[in-house]
């Protein structure tokens, strides 16, 4: 199932985004995952503001894991790229998916809003 959210968070600060993610089949799970946001959506990957790419490997900005027909994706978005983002603009982004043979899915999808950093203690 596709929600669409509004993400909201402070530039500078680690934000961490769980999804569950349903409607692949058990043979075919979800093996990595990104999270990509943009100033438009019609901008390239290249052109993106950020992106995170995990994979079924824990590493510190997350990983995908599934069990039958549900999987979990976990994302970290460091602070250092929150920081890149302008609270004056709005952004879009996704978080999708790819199984093992490497079908595409798109979970989630919608705006991201930012508010300034005010403590500047890092």
């Amino acid at each position: 199932m596709v929600q669409q959210t509004t993400l909201s968070f402070t530039q500078g600060d680690a934000y961490s985004i769980v999804r569950t993610v349903t409607g692949f089949q058990q043979n075919d799970p979800i093996a990595r995952a990104w999270f990509t946001v943009k100033r438009s959506p019609q901008d390239s990957d290249a052109n993106a503001v950020a992106q995170v790419q995990v994979t079924t490997t824990v590493t510190p900005l997350g990983y995908v894991v599934a069990s039958g027909t549900v999987g979990m994706v976990y994302i970290t978005v460091p602070a250092a790229t929150t920081a890149l983002f302008d609270y004056r603009e709005q952004y879009w982004f996704d978080i999708q998916v790819a199984t093992a043979s490497g079908l595409p899915y798109t979970p989630d999808w919608g705006i991201v809003q930012t508010r300034p950093g005010i403590t500047g203690a890092t």
